[in-house]
């Protein structure tokens, strides 16, 4: 009886035993992860951080053609046909100045709609033209530029309110169709493809092909704009620019600023559908800076809509 209970208390006294030593590995192993953690986080956080900076990925999307709307009786409602289209990639490193510069250049093959050039976009357009600190001299007093001059917002403002209409008059047809292209040119994001125009004529295209070297930025392309071979009945809706009350809402949802968009009936009913997978571009950024030519990933066509109305049957009605 005393041997076992011997061996009894032996076997108690192991277990704890035992116990102690496993608390102590994992209390060794957790510090030891600890102490790594404070190594790469606090002492090499620094070195990692900017190594992850340099090899950083951004993705810009371009919309790919709609689906096609069809009747009840397999008839083609809306279709796609081909435009060619220019587009501008802008990166950070432009300047206002640059973008001035390529819409001067520019403005020898293509022209724009200027009823779309605001009184601001004239005011910011001369003072490029004028060159900011000339047009600083010519508006501002020595005593008001000294008050506002630490403030650019401020400074800038006050200077757009001194611009007369006498000046803007100063402006000739030429200058007015350089800034209807600046005006898109600015509004283009970083390393977002715009487009500057759709149903570009075949010569203007071939020719800003030919240049392509000395226009920074620009990109042929082709792009699809709808087409409706039996009419455009109401129903169907139209595509156009992004509303300004919805612009947020697209934003969110990945779309891109310029990007055409369902703005009634079935076309912004079925928007989602409609829109497809839009083609991916993927840019190698060193720094903050994109390096060499993107990664192309082709989207695909939106989904076809058959409706259940007979279009022939609906006209006679």
């Amino acid at each position: 009886m005393t041997g076992e209970n011997n061996n009894k208390k032996k076997k108690k006294n192991q277990v704890p035993f035992r116990l102690n030593v496993l608390f102590i590995i994992v209390f060794m192993l957790f510090s030891t992860l600890i102490l790594r953690l404070g190594l790469v986080q606090i002492v090499n956080g620094q070195t990692y951080q900017k190594q992850v900076d340099q090899t950083q990925v951004k993705t810009s999307k371009l919309n790919s053609a709609r689906g096609l709307i069809y009747d009840s009786t397999g008839k083609l409602l809306v279709g796609n046909k081909p435009e060619k289209a220019i587009t501008f990639t802008r990166t950070k490193n432009d300047t206002n100045e640059d973008l001035l510069k390529l819409a001067q250049k520019l403005s020898k093959y293509i022209s724009l709609d200027t009823s779309k050039v605001t009184e601001r976009d004239k005011k910011d357009y001369w003072v490029l033209k004028q060159g900011l600190k000339k047009a600083f001299q010519e508006k501002l007093s020595t005593a008001e530029y000294n008050r506002v001059k630490n403030d650019n917002t401020k400074s800038y403002n006050l200077l757009l309110s001194k611009i007369t209409k006498k000046d803007l008059s100063t402006l000739t047809k030429h200058d007015m169709h350089v800034d209807a292209i600046y005006r898109q040119l600015s509004q283009a994001m970083n390393l977002t493809p715009f487009y500057v125009k759709v149903g570009v004529k075949d010569k203007a295209y071939y020719e800003i092909g030919e240049h392509l070297d000395k226009l920074k930025g620009i990109n042929l392309t082709v792009t699809a704009a709808r087409t409706y071979p039996n009419g455009s009945d109401f129903y169907l809706g139209n595509v156009g620019s992004i509303p300004k009350d919805k612009l947020d809402y697209f934003l969110v949802h990945g779309y891109n600023r310029n990007d055409k968009v369902g703005t009634s009936g079935l076309e912004e009913e079925y928007q989602s559908a409609l829109n497809g997978t839009p083609t991916q571009l993927k840019y190698n950024m060193v720094n903050g800076t994109a390096v060499g030519n993107p990664k192309q990933i082709s989207g695909q066509r939106g989904y076809d809509l058959e409706l259940t109305v007979n279009q022939q049957f609906q006209k006679k009605v």
